[in-house]
């Protein structure tokens, strides 16, 4: 019989305040942790883990700011795209009723027009690309279970973080994807991700080139994530 603990709803903030190895009862769903640390980006966190020993937990008080969310949202790529579609639709829309016309006296009306309506072309175009790569991504099977899917594993062993780097490599956990980048011998990692970002939602190929490689880019985090976890030292609890 397979027996399935969720995580504690104590955030890390609260964590932070209790001393490693306490064991504490989960005030929301009553289950048993420990308090262990481990490394992520050289950075020591704590986090709460499932504990099956004969201890007896401690109550603790938790404010309800240092409790997770009960039902958070889960990230939704093609969800994300549908609602930029709809926002370019809605641009389209307005750009086709708005009367715009130039003040200067060096433009015509008809160059107004004209501009007004490359632009909406443009826009179109934009909608039709983005709307047939999610259709193409749009799985024809039964998805796999949340819980076990690596965005999720990715997210709580992140633990808060949204950061993660390597010598060579920086990877950047958002509410939907994964950003990943390769360092450059020259210029700040940090700020070309942060170019890279603001890039993906203006460019429907970035978009589609990040997606297409998730599984990639999420296998290779989660792989580090894991090495890193497994390398910390698990301390003995000795009864008193």
């Amino acid at each position: 019989m397979k027996c399935v603990i969720p995580s504690t709803s104590v955030r890390t903030k609260f964590l932070k305040s209790l001393p490693v190895g306490t064991i504490y009862k989960d005030p929301r769903n009553n289950h048993s942790y420990e308090v262990q640390e481990y490394k992520v980006n050289s950075t020591l966190t704590k986090i709460g883990y499932p504990y099956f020993g004969s201890n007896e937990p401690t109550i603790i008080d938790v404010p309800e700011e240092f409790l997770k969310l009960e039902n958070p949202v889960r990230p939704n790529a093609n969800q994300a795209l549908k609602a930029k579609i709809v926002e370019l639709e809605s641009r389209i829309i307005n750009l086709g009723s708005n009367d715009c016309v130039s003040d200067s006296t060096n433009n015509s009306l008809e160059e107004v027009n004209q501009a007004l309506r490359s632009k909406i072309l443009d826009l179109e175009e934009t909608v039709k690309q983005l709307q047939s790569r999610l259709d193409n991504s749009i799985p024809t099977t039964k998805p796999p279970n949340l819980e076990q899917s690596l965005f999720n594993k990715i997210i709580k062993l992140m633990n808060g973080n949204e950061i993660y780097e390597t010598d060579n490599e920086l990877f950047e956990v958002g509410k939907d994807l994964v950003f990943y980048l390769k360092k450059k011998d020259k210029g700040n990692s940090k700020e070309q991700m942060k170019q890279l970002k603001e890039l993906t939602w203006k460019d429907p190929n970035v978009i589609y080139s990040i997606m297409e490689q998730q599984p990639i880019i999420q296998k290779k985090l989660l792989k580090y994530l894991m090495k890193d976890f497994s390398d910390e030292k698990i301390v003995e609890i000795k009864k008193h």
